[in-house]
């Protein structure tokens, strides 16, 4: 293996941007465009010139920057892109020791460090605007009892993100959630009620649930009458949704390895180094039909949210995957009692005396959207791939690869697979 210097050049002359974050506006009027305003923050509104993302280091003032870097093309192409959107690197990595003892290995990303995003302020902002599709149909009411999931989101926030749907929690009430959603028209998501969603004119998996879909966690409001409010019913006619894509809430984190077997690590990697977050109770171990997995490609997220992260193994226009859950869900959510006499349900515990997962960063809230696919993409200085989460395995502890082609119901597909790899989205 050869090692390269690599040279990350950053062009941002004194007055360029340096961060970018997505307002989605849904108009509560049948026949109106759903909008994504692109808000681009100028380094001028940042202090010294610091980086506002969170992945880069140095003075934006500067030309360029270097750092020592693994560099294995071969390694890094799957499918004609790279499989690692943050920084070239050998895919390689020192194997794991097959026991509970915490041996962590060295963070992949070879010391490149990754401070935290300084404050930005936001006024004087640059934006361009992008038409997504019309609303075909407005909520008529809201849905409760929503999924059992739900209640472990903050009210006035996204608490699902996925390829057939956004579901908003307005409140929770006796320890049940009420929502509202968004889904295209082309399909239906169960969750979202008969009554409760605006249906939007656009493909599932792209536009809003895709390339601008919005991280759970993201907040909602309500424009009413040209004022702000939290969401707290059903809109009004003439009312505007808004939702603004969160940050992640540790943007450090880049990418979580998981011992796919009991008492398996869950490893989040991030400019400190690799630490555990979480174990394994139950392994996967087979792909199931999961619903909205036909909306998206092998290797993406279908849908992220408080309780789960569901992940595709088949191509799209067929259904297939498998989904991550935290115990306590799996414990106590009616909906999920079964999981625990199937084998295409991983689940994953807290460490001890740590708080529960639900609805907690990294994994479960300010993590994960679909991103983009297809024709989908995002302009100028919002990167289309990089927006987008990976996901890899590893079979009997070899190297690192796509997952398994695999669709319909099979309950040992995964029988093989030792390891799975998440790459959390870039959120420049």
């Amino acid at each position: 293996m050869k090692r390269f210097l690599l040279l990350l050049l950053l062009f941002f002359p004194a007055n360029a941007y340096a961060e970018g974050f997505i307002e989605l506006r849904i108009p509560c009027n049948t026949g109106e465009q759903v909008t994504a305003e692109i808000c681009i923050t100028p380094l001028a509104l940042l202090s010294g010139g610091e980086s506002a993302s969170p992945y880069v280091k140095g003075n934006l003032a500067e030309a360029s920057y270097t750092h020592q870097a693994e560099y294995n093309p071969s390694a890094l192409l799957l499918d004609g892109e790279s499989a690692n959107p943050y920084v070239k690197r050998d895919l390689a990595e020192t194997a794991y020791t097959n026991t509970a003892k915490d041996t962590l290995p060295a963070s992949p990303l070879g010391g490149v460090s990754v401070p935290s995003a300084p404050h930005i302020a936001r006024d004087s902002e640059a934006k361009e605007v992008i038409q997504l599709g019309q609303v075909l149909t407005v909520p008529t009411a809201t849905n409760y009892p929503a999924y059992t999931a739900s209640k472990w989101a903050s009210p006035s926030t996204v608490c699902a993100s996925a390829v057939n749907a956004i579901h908003i929690l307005i409140s929770t009430e006796n320890g049940r959630g009420r929502i509202i959603s968004l889904i295209p028209a082309v399909t239906f998501a169960p969750a979202a009620g008969d009554v409760s969603y605006f249906a939007l004119d656009m493909p599932a998996g792209t536009g809003i649930f895709g390339a601008f879909a919005p991280l759970t966690g993201s907040k909602v409001t309500i424009l009413h009458d040209g004022k702000e409010s939290h969401i707290t019913d059903t809109p009004n006619e003439g009312d505007t949704l808004i939702i603004r894509t969160a940050l992640p809430e540790n943007p450090s984190i880049y990418m979580a390895d998981i011992e796919n077997r009991p008492g398996g690590r869950v490893i989040a990697y991030s400019r400190d180094g690799a630490k555990v977050i979480a174990r394994v109770v139950r392994p996967v171990k087979g792909v199931g039909r999961f619903g909205g997995t036909e909306f998206q490609g092998r290797g993406r997220i279908r849908a992220s949210h408080s309780g789960v992260i569901d992940i595709v193994t088949s191509p799209r226009g067929q259904a297939g995957g498998i989904q991550i859950i935290p115990l306590k869900h799996a414990l106590t959510s009616h909906e999920m009692l079964y999981s625990w006499g199937a084998s295409q349900w991983m689940i994953i515990a807290p460490l001890p005396n740590a708080p529960d997962l639900e609805g907690q960063p990294p994994l479960y809230k300010h993590s994960f959207m679909p991103g983009a696919q297809m024709n989908d993409s995002l302009p100028g200085k919002l990167n289309t791939y990089t927006r987008r989460p990976l996901i890899l395995c590893r079979r009997n502890g070899g190297d690192w690869e796509n997952l398994p082609k695999v669709s319909g119901k099979i309950d040992d597909a995964f029988y093989n697979v030792t390891h799975i790899r998440l790459y959390f989205p870039y959120m420049e």
